[in-house]
This record gives C-alpha cells, sequence and structure tokens, in this order.
C-alpha cells in the first residue's frame, strides 16, 4: 500500500478542499451512520465502542464522537492521523483515541474490542490483491465483539465496471478556503484503476494553482465484497444503496456471527 501511504500523507493538508464544506459534510455522515447503527443496535451511543479505522483527518470521526460514541479512529497515514488530533480537538472532541494502523493489522495493533467498526469513503477498495481485502475484513471481524456490527462504503463498481470512467465531472467549490475546481483522471489496467485527484484553486491574486494527488484502487463488485464477508463469518449482510441513505456510495453491513 505504498501508493496509499504517499497518497494520504501528501493529501493531509489538502484533504477538506475536496468537500463544500468539509465540517458540515462530516456532520451529516455521522448523522447517517448514527441512524444506520441505531437501526440495529438500538443502544444509547456513549454504551457503544466505535472504530473508524480509515479515519482520514477525521471527516466522520468527529462527528460521531460528537453524537456520544466512545470513538477509537485509526489509518494508515501518519499525517492524517496528526491533523485529525488537531481537528478533533478544534471541534470539541479531544477525547478520541487515534492510532496509526494498517487494516490488515488492526487485530495486533488494537488492544480492545468493539460493538461497530466503520469504514467509509472507498477506503478497502485501495487493497489491490484479494488475499489483503480478506486479511484487512478477517482483522475487522476479529476485533469486533460478538453480534458486532461492520459498515463501510465503497464506490459503485456493479455500475462503474461496465462504463470504466475515464474521468468525473469537474465540481466547483466555493468556501472559506476560497474557489476551486475538482475532479479526477482514471487510468485502467482490468480492475485496477490510477486515480490522480487534481485540485485547481484560484489565488487571491487571481491565479490558479494546480495540486494532485496519485493513488490505486481495485474495482469490487458488490456480490464479490459480500461473498468475501460471508466466507469470513458475518452474517445479515445487507446493501443499502445512495437512494435510500443518501450518502453518494453504497453501504454495506454486516454482522459478526
Amino acid at each position: 500500500m505504498d501508493s496509499t501511504l504517499r497518497f494520504y500523507n501528501a493529501m493531509a493538508g489538502d484533504y477538506h478542499l475536496i468537500f463544500n464544506d468539509w465540517a458540515a459534510a462530516g456532520e451529516r455522515h455521522a448523522k447517517m451512520i448514527d441512524a444506520l447503527i441505531q437501526d440495529k443496535k438500538k443502544a444509547s451511543p456513549d454504551s457503544l465502542k466505535l472504530l473508524d479505522c480509515s479515519c482520514g483527518i477525521g471527516t466522520q470521526t468527529i462527528g460521531l464522537a460528537k453524537l456520544g460514541y466512545n470513538v477509537t479512529a485509526s489509518d494508515l497515514s501518519p499525517k492524517a492521523i496528526r491533523r485529525a488530533k488537531r481537528e478533533a480537538k478544534r471541534f470539541g472532541v479531544p477525547n478520541v483515541k487515534f492510532k496509526v494502523a494498517d487494516f490488515r493489522e488492526l487485530e495486533r495493533k488494537m488492544k480492545e474490542r468493539f460493538d461497530v467498526v466503520i469504514s467509509f469513503d472507498n477506503s478497502l477498495p485501495h487493497l489491490l490483491m484479494e488475499k489483503d481485502l480478506e486479511l484487512a475484513c478477517r482483522n475487522i471481524r476479529n476485533i469486533l465483539n460478538d453480534g458486532g456490527r461492520f459498515f463501510a462504503s465503497i464506490r459503485d463498481y456493479d455500475k462503474i465496471l461496465s462504463e470504466k470512467p475515464s474521468s468525473t465531472i469537474p465540481y466547483l467549490s466555493n468556501d472559506e478556503y476560497g474557489k476551486r475546481w475538482v475532479f479526477q483522471i482514471w487510468e485502467w489496467e482490468e480492475r485496477i484503476y490510477t486515480l490522480t485527484l487534481f485540485i485547481i484553486r484560484k489565488t487571491k491574486r487571481g491565479a490558479y494553482k494546480t495540486s494532485y494527488y496519485s493513488t490505486k484502487y481495485r474495482a469490487i463488485t458488490r456480490a464479490e465484497f459480500s461473498e468475501i464477508l460471508a466466507r469470513l463469518g458475518f452474517d445479515e449482510i445487507r446493501w443499502r444503496l445512495p437512494e435510500e441513505t443518501r450518502f453518494y456510495q453504497p453501504i454495506v453491513e454486516a454482522r459478526k456471527k
């Protein structure tokens, strides 16, 4: 995952720029995740231990902590974790426990077990080999309490694989961080694609500054991912599509038997 580590280390200072109001987006995401959890667990947030195992700079972590969950947050990127700590303090949730951890080492890195584990924003498909994805999911299962719930969002690869787009449509954001255009270029090699994210910012002097960051993903269908989860000992596997959740990616939920 060297390209993934480089990508998120490099992006740590700019990650918020891909959102139009990053803080508000995080709060929306947290409320949606809370609704998914409460649909199954029906428990007070402060009674649940939750791990965000791909927390990045804290997009969902902070909102969930503000809702009262006992949150631990981990990420592959040390620079993202350092920024997430600063953001958690800035937003008044300094008690979140942060750790640097690879998906595939969660069982070794985590000293406790969790009622809920989440991984959002298409993080798991960074694992380019099926054996690594299986290892990550096995680690997630092993750090869950019996009956614990796993939630993850993954791009709609069922649709994407039929089209294999070469780019995304540029979108404009204009907030306290200034005016900027964001888009992605996708270069395909069978199931694996190199994604290059471009951020074009208009400076106060009217000039334009372009930043770009590259990483790799492996497209996996919902049926393929469900089969991995079932083989590893998850049940009650269900996909919730954006039409239902209003989230921008399909979400899978599963229970540890």
